[in-house]
């Protein structure tokens, strides 16, 4: 058994005409793919473009490392996923909106973003006890 305190990884099948964890990236985490049999179409912000046995895909912190795979093949795409874990992440899926604050699970709509002061209108009246 392997005991990293900053790396995640797992080994993966993505089976045929399925779709791999929603098009995203992440704001405090880097991430490699590297796939060890069949195909599968990688999209980035770049595009798409065909990732086969024996490549090896990093996706960088930010929206420049947004990714998700497809397998349009017969065959499953098996692949590692490795990942740097540094405690609190923060995914983004830019096609639905939502943010997820890992690794809580923690899943909000980014649209309702609220004012840092929002709500604290009143922090006077919470000093002075209520007077």
């Amino acid at each position: 058994m392997v005991g990293s305190k900053h790396l995640v990884f797992d080994i993966r099948s993505l089976d045929p005409h399925k779709y791999s964890f929603p098009y995203h990236f992440h704001r405090n985490a880097e991430e490699i793919f590297v796939i060890l049999a069949g195909k599968a179409m990688l999209r980035t912000p770049e595009g798409f473009n065909e990732v086969s046995e024996g490549d090896v895909k990093f996706f960088e912190i930010g929206p420049d490392g947004a990714h998700q795979l497809y397998n349009h093949t017969e065959a499953p795409c098996r692949y590692l996923d490795l990942r740097t874990n540094q405690g609190i992440d923060v995914c983004e899926y830019p096609d639905s909106g939502k943010i997820n604050i890992l690794p809580y699970q923690e899943i909000y709509q980014a649209d309702e973003q609220a004012d840092y002061y929002k709500g604290e209108e009143l922090i006077r009246e919470k000093w002075n006890g209520g007077s």
